[in-house]
């Protein structure tokens, strides 16, 4: 049984469904959010997080290129508040997220956090946890799962599109 305060199943067809989807999160989100991305390689991590940095820097009036951060693990932007995207990829201890400065960042700014599942322990309590699963064969098509334990993020992210569970 799930303590989950939200959770929100939805099937997207195609990538810019995606990154729709994401665009959806990304404007309930708030300064202090944290987002753990998770799935298999190919899921379609990336691919969401540059959907949702794209939203909050266009919402700020800026267009960026958003690459991935997987060789330099962290990539910050400047919208309305600050982001933090995260690539864990590469990391080989969770204990390493604390050179990077990662548990500071919690709760400071928004952070994206690709390969999220990689430091569970480590995650706050206001954190969204999206879980992307490619359809088996449906080429661009995934299962997107948003869920929070957080009643004040649940309380945001609500009006997601998606069937509520």
């Amino acid at each position: 049984m799930t303590m989950d305060k939200f959770r929100c199943r939805a099937k997207t067809r195609s990538e810019e469904e995606t990154a729709a989807f994401a665009q959806q999160l990304a404007a309930a989100l708030a300064e202090t959010d944290v987002v753990a991305l998770v799935g298999k390689v190919g899921s379609g991590k990336s691919v969401f997080a540059r959907a949702l940095i794209s939203a909050l820097l266009a919402e700020a009036g800026r267009v960026e290129d958003i690459p991935s951060p997987t060789y330099t693990l962290v990539q910050t932007y400047e919208a309305r508040f600050e982001i933090w995207h995260v690539d864990l990829y590469r990391l080989d201890e969770p204990r390493e997220i604390l050179e990077l400065g990662l548990q500071d960042a919690f709760g400071s700014m928004l952070c994206v956090v690709e390969w999220g599942d990689r430091i569970a322990e480590f995650l706050p309590g206001n954190t969204v946890r999206v879980e992307l699963e490619p359809v088996p064969g449906c080429w661009n098509s995934r299962i997107i799962t948003v869920n929070t334990s957080c009643q004040a993020v649940a309380a945001r992210i609500e009006g997601i599109q998606g069937s509520h569970e």
